[in-house]
């Protein structure tokens, strides 16, 4: 039986494996090379004193670093529910809730993509708009993330848009939400469609956070004037977390923040 006692022979064969494991520096893709070269050093000089069951803890240790997961959620693993058009069709699913609002333009599917970790999961599109039910996802069996559609599209037809209103409305005063992430785009800062839903949040009680994206997009020193900016005129109580999907920047910490109100 494989015990971690291994782990002071390891360091005693070859010291900068045992170090990249304790200390965690090491992602699962980084270790597969790793292995790679460790095979070749095991057969040259020690293949008789280390056991390929010794390498396997060094992967199952590191693979616990892996930084996709955070506290009790491993956010890969996620999978699309269903779809419905309706709040009243919500099905009766025992998982605290999550919503994630925000402009059609606003790069809701990219961020959820990185949050998730999980390229394609919530499908992209260049024209805005394209989300117009609420959208179901059941991470690692511990979240449930909605999907809702994008408002302010203002090339969608009158009636779609009253309608993709009403049913925002209507799944945030039936749900039992934690959270309600408000996505803004960093470069143009709250609309007055965002400001409304602000406020018709705070009216309802519901927790919210918001999210500046593409992140990216601005220099430095652009970013945090920016994001003072958005502070103030959203109040000056929040701070966005600025993220970049294509960066991945703010995307942990978002992720912490998620599951710091899941548990309070």
């Amino acid at each position: 039986m494989c015990k971690l006692s291994w782990l002071p022979k390891i360091h005693q064969l070859y010291p900068p494996i045992c170090l990249l494991v304790i200390y965690g520096s090491v992602s699962l893709q980084a270790m597969d090379g790793l292995l790679i070269f460790g095979r070749g050093l095991i057969n040259q000089h020690f293949l008789k004193r280390l056991s390929l069951a010794a390498v396997l803890i060094c992967c199952q240790l590191v693979g616990m670093t892996d930084s996709s997961r955070h506290g009790d959620i491993h956010w890969p693993n996620t999978h699309f529910l269903q779809s419905v058009a309706d709040s009243s069709q919500f099905p009766d699913i025992d998982l605290p809730q999550i919503a994630v609002a925000g402009h059609s333009n606003v790069g809701k599917s990219s961020l959820m993509n990185a949050l998730f970790g999980r390229k394609g999961l919530v499908k992209t599109s260049k024209n805005p708009g394209c989300t117009r039910l609420l959208n179901l996802f059941d991470v690692d069996a511990e979240l449930l993330v909605v999907d809702l559609p994008g408002y302010g599209y203002a090339r969608a037809p009158k009636k779609e848009q009253k309608r993709w209103i009403n049913m925002i409305e209507g799944y945030l005063a039936r749900a039992d939400l934690k959270l309600v992430l408000m996505l803004l785009d960093i470069r143009h800062g709250p609309k007055d469609s965002d400001l409304q839903l602000i406020e018709w949040l705070n009216e309802g009680g519901l927790r919210w956070l918001p999210v500046a994206t593409k992140a990216d997009k601005l220099s430095g020193n652009q970013r945090s004037k920016r994001l003072k900016e958005m502070t103030d005129a959203m109040g000056g109580m929040l701070s966005p977390i600025p993220t970049s999907s294509f960066k991945g920047t703010g995307i942990d910490k978002l992720r912490a923040v998620i599951e710091q109100e899941m548990r309070s």
